[in-house]
């Protein structure tokens, strides 16, 4: 710890007479002092002596790191990676909080990995053995069903998830999504990424790529999507309660009139992408903010079949904020906000949507989009004591809206939608394992003569 900072956490205490109380003060001043400093473990004492000559002897151990002792076999071959971002922690004298906190959440991070972690006493007075017992679930499923669809693809839809972790090399993962609608065959969809770390300071590449086959009800046409991508992303903070990521990305889009919400697409689409990720997590709240930058490129096989009415070489930023926090025991308030500015004719996989499970969700999913645009909610939520088996469930309410302009175009002049909605239900936590969701929602107001704000959505 610096001087200066011990000179200010002892300075209240000079030509003070102590006694015990007083001693217990100075020291929980020097402690309250390396709570607040990157030190992180850390040991005030104050050793027998006669302080009649006026001085007080103060020892305060800034501690190590011994050793690293984890669990053999649980971690499976999540181990390799796992160990070296354990071993980071023995090579500083003291332990920096920073470097405990970015270590231990890299740790926390490896998918699939559980990990519990405990101090125990090393062979020195300054010295510690961090024991860490991992449990690593190689395999992991996801199963989701909700009505949240449209009319043109099936309003109920199924979607299934495989995980596989450390399965090619440690740390790693790759995911397998299937998604189709319970009735008819009005599209289907697969997806499939992988995720490896790049070295051991919590860098991550991606790869994925996914094929989207639609044929909306009530008409003729076919079409379908292939998409790719590959990113780079960094942790430059990493801690508990802190953290900032950097991602770099390119991607594409092959789209053979392939629907997207309710708009057909026909363009070949590429992008590389810069997003930056921002979080605070407090007691009792956590902020969150995402900003993005793309820029549309016109090559590597881009192409469009109308270049009146889609801009290759487009140019967009996104913002996404959101704020939840805890009221008292039992109640939390979520807000959200998201937005989009361009001035180009953006491809449809390009464009801002409203409508489903984000904002305007007594409306089918993607039912309005353009160019540029804004949305925002607000829901309040109430959990009551509840049974360990269905803790953590909660009633709620929402209220949410949106606006987006599609810009003019060949023969089209601009048009700007809006709407609104609001809604309340419930959400059934079971053993922290899966949540069933039932909700009810009706539309507050749009400019769209075919949406029916009357009719309740559920």
């Amino acid at each position: 710890l610096p001087p200066d900072q011990i000179q200010a956490a002892t300075r209240p205490f000079i030509g003070q007479t102590l006694d015990a109380g007083g001693i217990q003060k100075l020291s929980d001043a020097l402690a309250a002092a390396y709570e607040h400093s990157d030190i992180a473990i850390y040991t005030v004492l104050v050793p027998d002596q006669d302080p009649s000559a006026g001085t007080l002897q103060v020892r305060v151990l800034e501690g190590r790191v011994e050793g690293v002792k984890i669990e053999v076999g649980s971690a499976g071959r999540a181990e390799k990676l796992m160990r070296r971002h354990a071993d980071q922690l023995t090579r500083e004298k003291p332990l920096r909080r920073s470097t405990l906190q970015r270590e231990i959440s890299l740790i926390r991070d490896i998918p699939g990995l559980s990990t519990d972690m405990q101090l125990l006493n090393g062979g020195a007075e300054d010295s510690v053995v961090v024991e860490l017992k991992p449990n690593l679930k190689p395999v992991q499923f996801g199963f989701a069903v909700n009505n949240r669809g449209t009319a043109f693809l099936g309003r109920t839809q199924v979607q299934g998830d495989l995980y596989l972790n450390s399965f090619l090399r440690s740390g790693d993962q790759t995911r397998l999504t299937i998604a189709a609608p319970t009735d008819d065959d009005l599209f289907r969809f697969g997806a499939l990424s992988y995720v490896t770390p790049l070295g051991f300071n919590g860098d991550q590449l991606q790869f994925n790529g996914s094929y989207l086959e639609t044929r909306p009800a009530g008409t003729a046409l076919e079409g379908h999507a292939t998409s790719f991508g590959a990113q780079i992303t960094r942790p430059v903070i990493r801690s508990f309660d802190k953290n900032l990521y950097v991602t770099l990305g390119v991607d594409g889009v092959n789209a053979d009139n392939a629907l997207f919400g309710t708009r057909f697409s026909d363009d070949r689409s590429r992008a590389g992408r810069l997003a930056v990720a921002w979080s605070r997590t407090l007691p009792k709240s956590v902020f969150v903010i995402v900003a993005s930058g793309s820029l549309g490129i016109d090559g590597l096989g881009a192409r469009t079949t109308s270049p009146d009415f889609t801009e290759l070489d487009f140019k967009k930023a996104n913002l996404r904020i959101s704020y939840a926090r805890s009221l008292g025991d039992h109640f939390a308030v979520r807000l959200k906000a998201a937005g989009q500015i361009s001035s180009d004719a953006l491809p449809g996989s390009e464009q801002f949507a409203l409508g489903g499970t984000e904002y305007g969700r007594a409306y089918e999913s993607a039912v309005i989009a353009g160019d540029r645009g804004y949305a925002g909610s607000a829901e309040v939520a109430w959990r009551p004591n509840l049974p360990k088996l269905i803790g953590g469930s909660e009633l709620y309410g929402f209220v949410d809206g949106g606006r987006t302009t599609f810009l003019s175009r060949s023969i089209y002049a601009q048009a700007d939608y809006r709407l609104a909605s609001a809604g309340a239900g419930v959400r059934v936590s079971l053993a922290n394992k899966a949540v069933v969701e039932v909700e009810a929602a009706r539309g507050l107001s749009s400019n769209l003569a075919f949406l029916d704000d009357r009719d309740w959505r559920g």
